[in-house]
C-alpha cells in the first residue's frame, strides 16, 4: 500500500518500543486504492509531544481536541495533501487489539504499526468484508456506545456501496431514537458528510426507512418520493457539469445537450461547487441542503439549528431568493436583458446560479411527456446566459464606473448621502444597457438627472 510521505516521517519521530499505529478509514481507503487526507494514530503514549514536533516539522496548526482523552489534531495544507487532517490520540486498553474492540465497523477497525507497515492488523476480517461488500460492526454495542454510528451505517452504505448485513438493520432500529442525546453538531457533520458523497438520494431514502430524519435539523415534506426524484436528478446535473462523469456512447438526450450548453463551463463550475470554505464543506452540499429546506416557506429556523457559517447561511437565503426571480424569467418565457441579469444577481449573488442548476434537475425529474424537449432547451439557453454573465462577463454583474460619488459632490455640489449612492446606481444601470458609454454621456446623463 501507497501512502504520503509524512506518514514515514512520523515513523521516525517513535520508539519501537513505543509503537505509533495507523487507524480507521486510511487503513480501509488504501486498500481500496482511495485518496485520503484525514488519517487517524494511535499512540502508545502522550500523543502531544509528537503531534506538535510533527506541526512545527510541517508548518502545521496544532490544536487539543479532546484534553481528557488525550486527542489531538494537526492541520497541515501541503502540495502532496492539500487540508491534511491528522489525528493523535492515547491508546484505548492495554493494546492495539483492545483499542480497535471499540471501533464502529470491521472495515474501520484495521490497524498498521508504523514499525512494521508491511503488516496490516485486521482481527475482526474487516479486509475480507471490504473484499466481501459487507458492512458488519465490530460488537453489537456499537450503536449504543455511539448513536451517531446509525448515521455512518448509512454513509459508509451508500459511499463504498456496501451491503448491510442483517444483524446491523436490526440494530440501527433498536438504537436509532439514541440519536436524540447526539448533539447538533456530530449530526450536522455527517449529514454533510452525507451531501457530499455520492448517491445522496439513496442515503435519503435509507435514512427515511430507517427513521433517522426526525432526528436530523431537516423539516422533509410529507410527499418525499419527488424530493429524492429531484435530488437524484441534481447530483446527475452537477456529475456531468462538474466533470465527474463524461460523455458516453449511451448518453441520453438531456445529459449531451446539457454538454453541448453548458460544458464550456465545466472548470468555472468544478471550482464554484467542490471547493471547499472556511468550514470544509462545499458548495454542492450546501446546495442539495438550500433544495430539501426549500420545500419550506420559511428555512430560517433549520438553518439556525444547523449553525452554520454566515457564508453558508447567505447561500441558502440567496438560494431561496433566486428561485421565484427564476421562475419569473421561466414563466416569461424569453431571455432576459443584460440589465435583468444584473438586477437579478444583485438580488441573489451566487445564488442564482444555484437556482440555474436546481431548476434544470427540476425539469429532468419530470417523467414521460411531462418532460418537453422545448422546454428544457430553453432552460438550458437561459442557464447559459446566466452563467456567461457570472463567470465569464464582469462587465454585466459589476461593470467599472464612469464616474464617483466625490466627482458628483464636487462638480454639482452635492452633500453626502444615501442619494449618491443611488444616482450611481442608475448610472451603473445605463452603462449595462449600453445608453451612456463615456464619461462625457455620464456628466451629461446626471446633468439631465438632477433637473427633473
Amino acid at each position: 500500500m501507497q501512502f504520503p510521505d509524512f506518514i514515514k516521517q512520523l515513523a521516525s519521530l517513535t520508539e519501537p518500543s513505543k509503537p505509533l499505529y495507523l487507524v480507521g478509514g486510511a487503513v480501509r481507503d488504501a486498500l481500496l486504492g482511495k485518496p485520503c487526507s484525514d488519517f487517524d494514530f494511535v499512540c502508545a503514549q502522550d500523543p502531544r509531544p509528537m503531534a506538535r514536533a510533527f506541526a512545527n516539522r510541517n508548518h502545521g496548526n496544532y490544536f487539543i481536541l479532546d484534553e481528557g482523552r488525550l486527542i489531538c489534531r494537526v492541520l497541515i495544507d501541503s502540495a502532496e495533501v492539500p487540508d491534511l487532517i491528522v489525528d493523535f490520540a492515547i491508546m484505548r486498553g492495554e493494546n492495539i487489539l483492545e483499542d480497535l474492540a471499540h471501533r464502529d465497523f470491521t472495515i474501520n477497525a484495521m490497524a498498521i504499526d508504523l514499525n512494521q507497515p508491511e503488516h496490516i492488523i485486521d482481527p475482526f476480517k474487516g479486509g475480507r468484508d471490504l473484499l466481501e461488500k459487507r458492512l458488519r460492526v465490530v460488537s453489537r454495542d456499537s450503536f449504543i456506545e455511539d448513536p451517531l454510528r446509525v448515521i455512518r451505517a448509512v454513509r459508509y452504505t451508500v459511499d463504498l456501496g456496501l451491503t448491510l448485513a442483517p444483524e446491523i438493520i436490526d440494530l440501527v432500529r433498536a438504537a436509532v431514537n439514541g440519536l436524540q442525546r447526539v448533539s447538533l453538531e456530530r449530526k450536522r457533520d455527517e449529514l454533510f458528510k452525507i451531501f457530499s458523497g455520492h448517491k445522496v438520494h439513496t442515503a435519503l431514502q435509507l435514512c427515511m426507512l430507517f427513521g433517522i430524519i426526525p432526528y436530523l435539523p431537516l423539516s422533509i415534506p410529507l410527499n418525499f418520493p419527488p424530493l429524492v426524484t429531484r435530488i437524484r436528478s441534481l447530483e446527475d446535473i452537477l456529475d456531468w457539469l462538474c466533470g465527474v462523469k463524461t460523455h458516453a456512447r449511451q448518453t441520453a438526450f438531456y445529459q449531451s445537450s446539457l454538454l453541448v450548453e453548458l460544458g464550456r463551463f465545466r472548470e468555472d463550475l468544478r471550482r464554484f461547487y467542490l471547493a471547499k470554505n472556511p468550514s470544509k464543506r462545499d458548495r454542492r452540499s450546501l446546495l442539495f441542503l438550500s433544495v430539501i429546506l426549500g420545500e419550506q416557506a420559511e428555512p430560517g429556523d433549520h438553518v439556525r439549528a444547523l449553525a452554520l457559517s454566515v457564508e453558508e447561511m447567505k447561500q441558502v437565503r440567496d438560494f431561496k431568493a433566486a428561485i421565484p426571480l427564476l421562475q419569473g424569467f421561466i414563466d416569461r418565457g424569453s431571455i432576459p436583458e443584460p440589465l435583468e441579469i444584473y438586477r437579478y444577481f444583485k438580488a441573489t449573488a451566487a445564488g442564482g446560479v444555484d437556482a440555474a442548476v436546481a431548476a434544470l434537475a427540476e425539469q429532468v425529474s419530470r417523467v414521460g411527456c411531462e418532460f418537453v424537449q422545448e422546454q428544457w432547451l430553453y432552460q438550458l439557453n437561459l442557464a447559459a446566459r446566466l452563467m456567461e454573465a457570472w463567470f465569464k462577463s464582469p462587465q454585466v454583474l459589476n461593470p467599472d464606473p464612469l464616474l464617483n460619488g466625490d466627482d458628483l459632490m464636487r462638480r454639482f455640489s452635492l452633500s453626502p448621502g444615501p442619494f449618491i449612492g443611488e444616482l450611481l446606481e442608475l448610472l451603473k444601470e445605463q452603462q449595462i444597457k449600453g445608453s451612456v458609454t463615456s464619461a462625457s454621456e455620464a456628466w451629461r446623463w446626471i446633468e439631465g438627472e438632477l433637473k427633473k
